[in-house]
């Protein structure tokens, strides 16, 4: 599967190290790792317009302005829609998208950002793709913001594409389920490709408070339909992002009857935070795995 990120900005030279920022709600959060070094992580509480210069100052304190970064956004700021993919070449692939979105955005294609996840095709009619869409706006924004800090912005990705990359490839198919303060994700992987997304309006903040019997609903049905719609597609394992408590990993893997286990967070990200920091370091963290064209 060709990696998301917004093809224009791929052609960016490379640095000496990856960084990967999310900004926004009073805040920036940031995950570095050098060619040499140990990871950074680190997080900034910010004034309604004091963005650029709180980036800038991070950037050179921590010497990372020739480093390639990702702006992983908001889950606010940009959508993922699945449709039949259009008959076209390859390399129309995304403008054929784009027009196919109008019915399904409520502003014109043409004020998008459009890039495309093409899903393998397995016991399915037709093949599918996701089209991610963010407004150009926004996008301008953050391109504006690196600009004037010194951030070599390579990309701007999402949060769907970090957690496909937390999964070793080889791990056969696995169901991914975490949370931030936006939402919940459920996204079913195999051998690195994405096969389904799907969102569940349950909040990090917000988790103890659901039932059991409703998240396990959730995820079942889900599983199913995986199931109908990729034929001979039995998942392996469940994979939790922490930091949902023990009791939940027990509960859903009882209750589902499959092995489940939670991804153990790094060491330079087992510092004292609070769980929506550390939620948004493990997403940030994912995207610095992935490898880019």
């Amino acid at each position: 599967m060709k990696p998301f990120g917004l093809a224009w900005l791929r052609d960016k030279k490379s640095g000496k190290g990856k960084a990967a920022l999310r900004i926004g709600d009073g805040s920036m959060t940031l995950v570095a790792l050098s060619e040499t070094g140990a990871p950074v992580f680190r997080h900034e509480v910010v004034e309604s317009g004091q963005e650029e210069e709180v980036l800038a100052g991070i950037w050179k304190d921590l010497g990372l302005r020739n480093f390639d970064t990702t702006v992983m956004l908001r889950f606010s700021e940009y959508q993922l829609l699945l449709m039949d993919a259009p008959d076209v070449p390859e390399s129309e692939m995304a403008q054929a998208v784009r027009w196919k979105i109008k019915d399904m955005v409520d502003y014109p294609p043409a004020e998008a950002t459009v890039d495309v996840i093409r899903l393998p095709l397995s016991g399915q009619r037709t093949r599918q793709v996701y089209a991610v869409c963010a407004r150009n706006t926004i996008v301008a924004y953050y391109m504006k913001s690196c600009l004037k800090a010194g951030v070599n912005l390579k990309a701007v990705d999402i949060p769907e594409m970090a957690i496909n990359e937390l999964i070793p490839a080889q791990d056969g198919n696995v169901v991914v389920l975490a949370f931030d303060e936006a939402a919940g994700y459920l996204v079913f992987i195999s051998r690195g490709l994405v096969f389904h997304v799907r969102h569940l309006d349950i909040i990090l903040s917000k988790l103890e408070s659901v039932s059991k019997e409703r998240l396990v609903l959730e995820v079942q049905r889900s599983m199913d339909h995986v199931e109908r719609q990729f034929h001979e597609w039995p998942v392996s394992r469940l994979v939790l992002l922490e930091p949902p408590d023990i009791s939940l990993k027990e509960d859903l893997g009882r209750a589902l009857g499959l092995p489940l286990d939670s991804l153990k967070c790094p060491s330079f990200l087992s510092q004292e935070v609070s769980c929506d920091l550390l939620a948004e370091a493990w997403l940030l963290y994912g995207m610095l795995l992935k490898e880019r064209s």
